[in-house]
């Protein structure tokens, strides 16, 4: 069997795993390696009692099943006369939960003018990740347009155009931005200033450039057109505490110019605005989004081997139209019992490849709420379950999932997501074939004798520092027992660069030096690179910039 290449590994760790650099740190969510999963157990819809396997199914005393019970049809995507049937699932998330995502208002902007002063802020009101992070800040997959249009002087000559503003930016630097564009008249878009990471009150920018007639837009092809837009990868935000900052933009004082006379001017002191309006400039309205799932039968044609006729899960529609896709199916809401001491989420999947490699992935993902009425789910956030990747073919996931939940939760969703992480790295996007399929879900409530030990594998600390760095970098691991410990450098293309340290440590603090070179002694070109500490069955991943 083909191998899910570690590229794909590390690009998941890069955009999905813990950032240890940060103030407030926050644990990873788990990887599962599907090679330490019961794969034994194969369960593939002939016996829904095998969906509790292993030493889960010994310990159980009391079992009840919310979903994918024995004899049940309600995770198998199928009914008993063998028709297709989602039962209850969901295809999208409720990402716009926190309404409007750009508007006018006070938050963050006392720095570009005053105390009462307003400003176009791009955010959401995330609670505080902790005592150094404020309330409020960006989310994961934003894509937040805020659009102007006017007409250009003459339209049949070029128009020079100047944008003056005030601004804070705080996203994750060289993942998340801020950037200020113009349409094409093809539809495509001129990016003319961009903007990352963590930059405070600057005062008094400006952005000069010039649009040619051939590029005005609009039915008379006479406008110019001008947006700001926010866009984030699939984690690291004050969605997940992995990048916890006071949103992604206040734009303050924005005047535009068209050939040095004042087109606009917006201090956004004039609202309330209305629904979609953000003084002279509009929210975008997003087109609907194109849904990719759907349920098939009889896959995969290409792996003969399995003998598989369920109904299942699939994105075979999806042939990279578009490259930031990511899809996720959500469970319909899920009552969680009293007393239980175990949750299981369980499913059968099963991992493709295609000509670009193994870059569409699947993950699973759980949400609760303490609240006696399930809509309350609609504004909880998502905990990472496990990420997924292992050998191509069919395997069935089990999770313990019952760490995740709030406390005192009264009900849950469980969701299973497929999304091409390709686009983050250039990468052409990947097809259908490429997609995971997904079926014959379980999830299950367990009051045992006892719980069932889970290895402590949180205890283990880990940071890099300084980072960007140049010539050398500090790992830092703190080991709550002693143990073999292996540090590992990786490149982008996911090969080994350099063995750190391969040996055992005693428990406590240690601090290992990566000089910047490979194991040949050769220096490692500036560019991104990832360390990887494994220590016993705990790891954790991490993201190390090299500048020369």
């Amino acid at each position: 069997m083909k191998s899910i290449t570690l590229v794909v590994f590390l690009a998941l760790i890069t955009v999905l795993t813990a950032n240890l650099l940060f103030a407030v740190p926050a644990e990873p969510p788990r990887v599962k390696y599907l090679d330490d999963v019961h794969l034994d157990d194969v369960y593939l819809g002939d016996d829904p009692a095998l969906a509790l396997s292993g030493d889960l199914a010994k310990a159980a005393r009391d079992t009840v099943y919310l979903i994918g019970a024995p004899g049940a049809y309600d995770g198998r995507f199928e009914t008993p006369e063998d028709e297709a049937h989602w039962h209850g699932w969901t295809i999208g998330d409720d990402a716009g939960s926190f309404g409007q995502l750009w508007r006018a208002d006070t938050y963050n902007a006392a720095n570009l003018g005053g105390p009462e002063n307003h400003a176009a802020w791009c955010g959401a009101e995330y609670p505080s990740c902790g005592d150094e992070d404020p309330e409020g800040g960006y989310g994961n997959s934003w894509d937040e347009c805020l659009d102007f249009r006017a007409d250009a002087p003459e339209s049949d000559q070029p128009t020079t155009v100047s944008v003056h503003f005030d601004a804070n930016f705080n996203t994750e630097p060289a993942f998340d931005s801020t950037e200020l564009m113009y349409e094409k008249d093809d539809g495509s878009y001129e990016t003319v200033y961009i903007m990352d990471g963590d930059v405070q009150g600057m005062l008094d920018q400006s952005v000069d450039f010039m649009v040619l007639p051939v590029d005005y837009v609009g039915d008379d092809q006479d406008q110019i057109h001008l947006q700001w837009k926010v866009t984030s990868d699939g984690a690291w935000s004050d969605a997940d505490c992995l990048y916890p900052s006071n949103g992604a933009c206040q734009i303050d004082n924005l005047l535009v110019l068209f050939n040095q006379n004042e087109v606009s001017f917006d201090a956004f002191e004039d609202g309330p605005y209305p629904d979609g309006v953000v003084g002279n400039w509009i929210v975008s309205t997003l087109p609907a989004p194109d849904y990719y799932a759907d349920l098939g039968r009889d896959l995969p044609e290409d792996d003969p081997d399995q003998d598989n006729t369920s109904w299942q899960v699939n994105w075979l529609a999806y042939q990279g139209e578009d490259p930031h896709f990511q899809e996720t199916i959500v469970s319909p809401p899920l009552a969680v019992p009293d007393g239980i001491d175990q949750l299981v989420y369980a499913y059968d999947l099963y991992l493709s490849m295609d000509d670009n490699g193994n870059q569409m992935l699947a993950g699973s993902l759980v949400r609760s709420t303490a609240d006696d009425d399930p809509e309350a789910l609609a504004i909880a956030e998502w905990q990472d379950s496990f990420l997924i990747f292992g050998e191509v073919g069919f395997h069935r996931v089990e999770d313990e999932i019952g760490d995740l939940l709030v406390p005192e939760a009264r009900w849950l969703q469980v969701a299973f997501e497929a999304y091409d992480m390709g686009w983050i790295w250039g990468w052409p996007p990947a097809t259908g074939a490429a997609a995971p399929y997904f079926d014959n879900v379980a999830v299950k409530a367990a009051r045992t004798i006892s719980a069932i030990p889970v290895p402590d594998v949180t205890a283990l600390r880990v940071t890099a520092y300084p980072n960007p760095f140049n010539p050398r970098t500090t790992i830092a691991l703190e080991l709550p027992i002693a143990g073999a410990v292996t540090v590992q450098v990786f490149d982008l293309r996911g090969r080994s660069l350099r063995v750190v340290h391969s040996g055992w440590l005693a428990a406590g603090l240690h601090e290992l030096t990566w000089d910047g070179k490979d194991d040949g002694g050769r220096d490692a070109a500036a560019g991104v690179y990832f360390y990887r500490v494994t220590a016993g069955e705990a790891q954790r991943m991490g993201r190390l910039v090299l500048v020369r």
